[in-house]
Order: C-alpha cells, then sequence, then structure tokens
C-alpha cells in the first residue's frame, strides 16, 4: 500500500512539473487534440475511484450549463446528491427542464463567486461562453443581467447535507474567485476531490492558467492528479484538472484501495 502512494505521489509531481512549463504541456494537449483523445478521461469510476457507487454523498457542480456533466454524474453515482447550480437563467432553464426526472439531482439559479451580493453576469447566446467576466473574444450576441451571488461555503451551508465529496467548477474565468470563496469546504477531510477547468496561456482569459490553480489547492492540500477534457477555444488550449487531497502525512491518498 505505501508503494502504491509512492507511486502515485510521483507520478503527481510529474504532472505539476508539466503543468509549470507550458511549451510541453502545450505539445502534449495539441497531440491528444488531434489525435481523437479529447475525451474526458476524468469522469469515470477509475479516475474518481475513491467514490463507491453504493455510497450516499454530495456533489457540487458549479456551472452546470444545460445539465451534461450532472446527468453523467447521476449515471456513474446513483446514490449521489448533486448540486448543480448555473448562473445563466435562460441555460438554467434547459437546465431545469433536462434533469426534471432525476431526483437525486437538486438545481439552483445562482452565481457562485468569491463574496454574497449581486452582479453582473454575461449571457451570451452560446450558454458555452457565458461568464461572470466581459470577455471580449465572444464572438455573437452578449445580453447583461443582474444576478444574486453567493460563496459556495454560504451555499453549502445553506443547501448541503455536510457529505460533500466533490466538487466540479466550470465557470468560464471565474474558477479561482469560486475557490477562493470555498475554504471552509476545501477544509473538510470528507471532500475527496476537486475538478476545475484550466488553461494554459497567459492571455486566456476565459480559463484560469494552471499554474494558479495548482499553487492555490497546493495550499489547500491537494494535489494535481490527472489532467483530462482537452479541447481548443480560438488559439487556446484548455481542459480539466482533478485535484486530489494529499493524507494528514502530505503524502498523495492511496485512491486504489
Amino acid at each position: 500500500m505505501k508503494g502504491k502512494s509512492i507511486r502515485l505521489e510521483e507520478k503527481s509531481i510529474q504532472l505539476e512539473r508539466e503543468a509549470m512549463d507550458a511549451v510541453p504541456l502545450h505539445r502534449r494537449l495539441t497531440e491528444l487534440q488531434l489525435s481523437e483523445m479529447a475525451s474526458d478521461s476524468i469522469l469515470n469510476r477509475a479516475s474518481l475511484c475513491r467514490l463507491n457507487p453504493n455510497d450516499e454523498f454530495e456533489v457540487l457542480d458549479v456551472g452546470a450549463n444545460q445539465g451534461d456533466w450532472a446527468l453523467a454524474m447521476a449515471a456513474l453515482f446513483p446514490k449521489a446528491r448533486i448540486l448543480a447550480i448555473e448562473a445563466d437563467p435562460k441555460t438554467f432553464e434547459t437546465l431545469r427542464q433536462r434533469t426534471a426526472n432525476q431526483t437525486q439531482i437538486h438545481v439552483t439559479n445562482l452565481a457562485i463567486s468569491s463574496s454574497d451580493g449581486e452582479v453582473t453576469f454575461h449571457s451570451h447566446e452560446n450558454p458555452l461562453l457565458s461568464s461572470l467576466l466581459d470577455l471580449p473574444d465572444a464572438n455573437g450576441h452578449t445580453t447583461t443581467v443582474r444576478l444574486p451571488a453567493m460563496k459556495l461555503d454560504d451555499f453549502a451551508a445553506q443547501y448541503s447535507r455536510g457529505s460533500v465529496r466533490l466538487i466540479k467548477i466550470d465557470t468560464e474565468g471565474n474558477d479561482l474567485k469560486v475557490l477562493r470563496g470555498a475554504e471552509e469546504l476545501l477544509n473538510k477531510p470528507s471532500l475527496d476531490y476537486v475538478i476545475v477547468e484550466y488553461g494554459i496561456h497567459p492571455a486566456d482569459r476565459r480559463h484560469v492558467h494552471i499554474n494558479e490553480l495548482t499553487r492555490f489547492m497546493r495550499c489547500k492540500n491537494f494535489h494535481l492528479a490527472l489532467l483530462g477534457g482537452f479541447g481548443i477555444y480560438g488559439e487556446h488550449l484548455y481542459g480539466n484538472a482533478l485535484y486530489m487531497r494529499r493524507n494528514p502525512e502530505g503524502e498523495a491518498v492511496d485512491s486504489s484501495r
């Protein structure tokens, strides 16, 4: 068991080193994209093997969009309670309709950020491009709406049953603010995984740079375990980063148990 933990730790260090060097990571993502290996290697039971499909736990889906990810999680973990949060009112209506028959998915129309209050949200005609940020790269029609916003900690205190094991965040550039508003959740030992969309180009405002995310998550005792969900937006490559909690001794938790 100790040997497996060491090997997992070594793999984590290798991934983190790659993440800190944008050039080889850019090359790696390009190769994956061009070789049609762009499926998300994170969203499966092997990658999330600390989560038992027979267990009851909670998942927070921040930036649920139209519900694809929440529905996939519901299929993988049929006893999980999934709290799907979407800020865009139009997209939320689609999310609500698509998950209406899924009793384990609970949807909320709300913006999540680093503080509570009211925010300006930029709703794009393409729901994948809507964001709290005013991003000039989004070609097409955008309208602004005022929305209530909460910290993820406050949302969890109000709606969660206290059994969150996984948090997924995809908020088109606002992801680090979401994490900063989730200090209490990140400090809970019961939280095993955090999945965040990332970018690797300094000019890419739509995706938080992998370096920033990894530095922040290291301070919260999470290590970078896996990169997946690769894609290209314009000239910028992006993907999903899976962070896994370290054990109290600072080693990577052996997720094969």
